[in-house]
């Protein structure tokens, strides 16, 4: 990780009140989703690629796209990633409802 990403992920850390081990690990608690996310999309402004951060952090690149996707999204930022969030969320929607009717009709 470089030296301005070790300093955004303390930052990041410090702000949310979560350690800096639980942003970079794989829990799914709110507080340090919310985290993870800024310090993604905030890796990603900075100028780094998704595809750096993923690589210099552990996790997929998907993941950091989806991040900061949701990030920008929440927080009404500019996107900085070419993910469709909304489209991606519309398909898990649709695939909710589905799986709802086969519970419902059998």
């Amino acid at each position: 990780m470089t030296t301005g990403m070790k300093e955004l992920l303390k930052e990041t850390a410090e702000k949310h009140g979560v350690p800096e081990s639980f942003i970079l690990g794989t829990r799914k608690y709110g507080d340090y989703v919310n985290a993870r996310h800024e310090f993604f999309y905030n890796s990603v402004r900075d100028g780094n690629t998704a595809s750096s951060v993923a690589r210099r952090t552990g996790f997929d690149s998907h993941t950091v796209q989806y991040a900061c996707a949701r990030y920008a999204l929440v927080n009404d930022l500019p996107k900085l990633v070419g993910y469709n969030l909304k489209e991606r969320l519309r398909k898990q929607a649709v695939a909710a409802t589905a799986r709802e009717k086969e519970k419902v009709h059998g």
